[in-house]
């Protein structure tokens, strides 16, 4: 409707001067969900490409392959939800490995310029770094 006020306006009166038939409000309608589904499949296919181009980077740089095996499961995790958080013990408890060897991970991921880390009380929260940041360190 914000878009398009007048056009509302328009199928509304249409709709009162002729009859009450309905069908310009519908149509006008119809119009709008067909316009918010093509904005959704816009914005879902950007992601999309964006995500590909990501993970195809990745591979390229050679990047991935220098991870091990639990810091691409940190890794994959982080960066199918950017908002997710590590600690040292959830990984322990997670990955059913020891606390050096979690601690290793994360910082491992550290060093290569994936994650940051910042102290919240007395324990290490460990997040993802965002893809720009994270293509920008590696190339220099």
């Amino acid at each position: 409707m914000k878009k398009a006020p007048i056009q509302y306006g328009k199928s509304y009166l249409y709709s009162e001067t002729d009859g009450m038939d309905l069908t310009y409000f519908i149509d006008y309608q119809c119009r709008i969900i067909v316009r918010a589904i093509q904005g959704f499949l816009d914005t879902y296919q950007k992601i999309r490409r964006d995500i590909e181009a990501f993970d195809r980077w990745l591979w390229d740089s050679g990047l991935y392959r220098q991870l091990n095996d639990n810091q691409r499961i940190l890794f994959n995790i982080a960066k199918d939800d950017h908002h997710q958080r590590f600690t040292v013990r959830g990984v322990e408890n997670n990955l059913g490995c020891s606390y050096n060897t979690a601690a290793a991970a994360l910082n491992g991921l550290i060093d290569l310029g994936l994650f940051r880390k910042q102290k919240e009380d007395r324990e290490w929260i460990y997040f993802l770094l965002d893809k720009h940041t994270i293509q920008k360190s590696w190339k220099s």
